[in-house]
């Protein structure tokens, strides 16, 4: 009896090792398809983090919420003459309870 509690935990261990490992080649691909969709039409492609990017549009409300509000997969450039901004974009929020404690 004692060996199904290290099953289960070992079973739930596994399965989020795995979904962690397709999650990782799912960006992956992702950023190779953006990178891809850039070369073809003339942009440029930033995989990385810019804070200061995200900081131009603290204008529109929910780009102005949360913490740790950073762009990424960034998209830039002239597409049939107009500027082009495209990019992915996170934040983090967290609540509080009756203790102050997140």
């Amino acid at each position: 009896m004692a060996a199904a509690p290290i099953f289960l935990f070992a079973l739930i261990a596994g399965v989020v090792i795995v979904g962690l490992i397709f999650s990782i080649i799912a960006g992956q691909k992702r950023r190779e398809a953006l990178a891809q969709l850039a070369a073809r039409l003339g942009l440029t492609f930033s995989p990385g983090n810019d804070s200061w990017l995200a900081g131009q549009f603290g204008f529109l409300d929910k780009l102005a919420q949360g913490s740790n509000r950073y762009a990424y997969n960034v998209l830039r450039g002239i597409f049939q003459g107009h500027e082009v901004l495209v990019f992915d974009y996170h934040y983090e929020t967290y609540s509080t309870d009756s203790k102050s404690r997140r």
